[in-house]
């Protein structure tokens, strides 16, 4: 019926996919480019995967940008550099060669990408994750979505910070560490306490099965 144009719409007036009642994108695109739908469709699938070069780059720029608060983190020199991507929604199989072309890597839809994303939601178990910091020097251990803190001395150390998140968190076998770390700060006056991070999450999974 009447509505607004989507990309799939676009591909659709051009052509190069057949979802749907190709009539109806092609009166929608009409509409959106005063009487010339296959204009305003190359229009709208340009506009597309510039947004998509222009997020990619952002996305990588962000990952590769970030700050190093630790020695360990300094040493290791390593950048993200993308050699494949991988496309999912309803018009990925027909965007895959496209978008190839825009990214400059190797782009593929994989078996079942136009429904993937719907699946996957609805058969994903529901997972949470937190962080805990502390800091010796201060006396202060916190977890800050989770709404915990507590005063701390200068023995606490990484394990019992493990072991203080997975009980603020519930507990359970489902409860893995996803990263921790411990350094030493140095002061005027040589090591003035440790900093501490443990980050953990609920094991992702599925809900149910649909095989």
């Amino acid at each position: 019926g009447r509505r607004p144009p989507t990309l799939t719409d676009a591909l659709n007036a051009l052509g190069l996919c057949q979802v749907g009642d190709a009539s109806v994108s092609m009166e929608a695109m009409s509409r959106l480019g005063a009487g010339d739908p296959r204009e305003a469709a190359e229009k709208a699938v340009d506009a597309a995967l510039d947004s998509l070069k222009k997020a990619a780059a952002s996305f990588i720029e962000s990952v590769n940008s970030q700050p190093v608060y630790t020695i360990s983190d300094y040493l290791v020199d390593w950048a993200l550099a993308p050699v494949r991507a991988v496309l999912l929604g309803g018009p990925a199989e027909t965007l895959a060669p496209l978008a190839q072309k825009a990214l400059g890597i190797p782009c593929l839809a994989p078996e079942g990408a136009a429904t993937a994303n719907a699946l996957g939601a609805a058969l994903a178990k529901p997972s949470r994750e937190a962080e805990l910091y502390a800091d010796t020097a201060m006396g202060v251990m916190s977890a800050p979505t989770l709404g915990r803190s507590r005063e701390i001395n200068s023995s606490y150390n990484l394990e019992q910070a493990k072991r203080d998140l997975l009980e603020f968190m519930g507990g359970g076998a489902e409860l893995r560490i996803t990263a921790q770390e411990s350094f030493s700060q140095v002061g005027d006056y040589g090591s003035s306490g440790k900093v501490i991070r443990v980050a953990a999450q609920m094991a992702p999974g599925l809900s149910a099965s649909i095989a």
